[in-house]
């Protein structure tokens, strides 16, 4: 679009819609597909993705088929200036601590999740597969789980919501839902095995 401003190094892939007045900074690479607009740096989107609106998103990894809804944005520094760290709740109860090293993280967004408007991730923000999104999410939200639908606490979206969702996504885009990708999903969804 019109008023685009480039700062390189940065990939653009093929079909890539570019919305007007975006800022793609330094480090950025778009997968094929992409639709992207407002502010976008040193982060890497994966096909069929879109961040069309508004919004900064900085030093993040957005999975395939992800929507960032307008005005979705990623905190990329803490307001200490120190480096970023992840915390974990391990399965017996205790918090684990990821020390980055970085002094710039984003979000770390899986395959398939959906943000809602005006969404705000934090600092080193993990995003399951499947996820959606909204308001201020913790750091971490896990695969299919839904911020939007069951209250404060959220619920668990099936693999048949979200294989739904990504069925009317690629019509959108003019594809067909292959029989492969309700697979991957319904894996995706499937609980890990004990042992």
């Amino acid at each position: 679009g019109p008023f685009v401003c480039l700062d390189g190094p940065a990939w653009i892939g093929p079909e890539v819609r570019v919305s007007p007045h975006t800022w793609l900074r330094a480090g950025t690479a778009l997968g094929r597909s992409c639709r992207v607009g407002g502010e976008v740096e040193a982060s890497v989107m994966e096909p069929f993705s879109n961040k069309p609106h508004d919004g900064y998103l900085g030093h993040s990894h957005i999975g395939s088929w992800t929507n960032l809804a307008a005005g979705t944005i990623t905190g990329n520094l803490k307001a200490t200036y120190g480096p970023v760290r992840l915390h974990d709740l391990l399965p017996d109860g205790s918090r684990a601590t990821v020390h980055t090293g970085r002094q710039f993280l984003g979000a770390l967004v899986g395959d398939f999740v959906k943000s809602a408007v005006t969404t705000s991730l934090p600092c080193g923000a993990r995003i399951g597969v499947a996820a959606t999104i909204g308001g201020s999410p913790p750091e971490f939200v896990p695969a299919f789980h839904n911020m939007l639908v069951g209250g404060p606490a959220g619920s668990r979206s099936s693999a048949e919501q979200a294989a739904t969702i990504l069925g009317r996504m690629m019509l959108r885009r003019g594809l067909e839902m292959l029989p492969a990708d309700r697979e991957l999903i319904e894996a995706l969804a499937a609980p890990a095995p004990r042992g």
